[in-house]
């Protein structure tokens, strides 16, 4: 059952129970942020677009670390507004083909999720050891320097997205904050949990979004239990939580032409499962629409400092790649 739940931010108050295209673009400036790595001036010239009325000041820390076994790094963004009584943090996505490759192998194993000896589900065996890693190295720290506001805004992209899908959870879980304090904004965020898992999050984090953009490949991957006509609800099996928002129809994002789809269901066969096609996707995704939200390249964007020059770089590499690796759709 979803709460509702009022969130108070100084530039505007809000039911958080419906989906906010112009709050999105604002957290897809964060998720971009972290993609500027140890640029502190690119990163805070990202927060200050988001939040131009705000300083962003000392209760400030970023870091980039090695999140797997292999050297391969992630990138993280921790920030505090104290006049927005808000706490934010952000993960970027994959930045080489060696970790997409990585991030491939491992998300063919789905591990056990246990806090306190109770059982919430299965999760990405690697995304789960790289969110445990940046909350060890740097997020533990973070908290500690400053402590999370009322107000939590938890966002990425890609990898980054199922960073920020695990610690939304964990800090619940560990009593850091509760549920209704979070909002969760991913964008192109790949599976990362089961049905089991995705049901119980839905449950303990109520106000979040999965931003899809049409046939973005990356959200359908690791693929699902499916005999044809959509994912099954199979426990164990990738399966994502509600609710995605579709941006679908345009290779360009569209602002305003999306589509919310269920609320109780993260796999709406009637949203972007419905239209997932990997030839497809090769044929006309040379657009690169995993890396391009909103018109902006993230990667780009962000290393520009969410400069409006960063628009449409052509980034194919990573997602060919990644679709012979790991694809049999949906």
């Amino acid at each position: 059952m979803f709460l509702y739940n009022i969130f108070f931010v100084s530039f505007c108050m809000q039911i958080i129970a419906a989906y906010d295209e112009e709050f999105a673009f604002k957290a897809y400036k964060l998720a971009a942020a972290a993609y500027a790595d140890d640029d502190q001036d690119a990163i805070v010239k990202c927060f200050n677009n988001s939040f131009p009325n705000v300083k962003v000041g000392n209760n400030f820390q970023h870091s980039t670390f090695e999140c797997d076994k292999n050297g391969n790094t992630c990138g993280v963004v921790y920030a505090t507004f104290l006049e927005l009584n808000t706490t934010i943090i952000s993960f970027r996505g994959t930045k080489t083909t060696w970790q997409l490759i990585v991030e491939a192998v491992e998300s063919l194993e789905f591990v056990d999720y246990k806090e306190n000896g109770i059982y919430y589900g299965k999760v990405d065996k690697y995304f789960k050891r790289a969110t445990e890693y940046a909350y060890t190295k740097f997020l533990a720290y973070s908290q500690q320097y400053n402590a999370l506001s009322t107000n939590i805004i938890l966002t990425g992209h890609s990898l980054g997205g199922a960073m920020a899908t695990m610690l939304a959870m964990k800090l619940v879980l560990d009593g850091d904050a509760k549920g209704n304090q979070i909002q969760l904004y991913t964008f192109a965020a790949p599976r990362s949990t089961d049905y089991v898992f995705a049901r119980n999050l839905m449950e303990m984090v109520p106000n979040q979004f999965r931003v899809t953009h049409n046939r973005d490949i990356i959200p359908h991957s690791p693929s699902c239990d499916s005999n044809g006509d959509g994912c099954n609800k199979t426990p164990g099996q990738p399966y994502h939580p509600p609710t995605e928002v579709w941006y679908g129809k345009h290779d360009v994002m569209k602002i305003g032409e999306y589509v919310v789809c269920d609320s109780e269901d993260g796999e709406d066969p009637s949203c972007s499962d419905g239209d997932a096609n990997a030839f497809k996707t090769i044929w006309d995704g040379l657009s690169a629409e995993h890396m391009q939200y909103f018109g902006y390249n993230i990667r780009a964007y962000g290393e520009n400092g969410c400069n409006s020059s960063s628009r449409l770089k052509k980034t194919i590499s990573l997602v060919i790649t990644f679709l012979f690796l790991s694809f049999n759709l949906i």
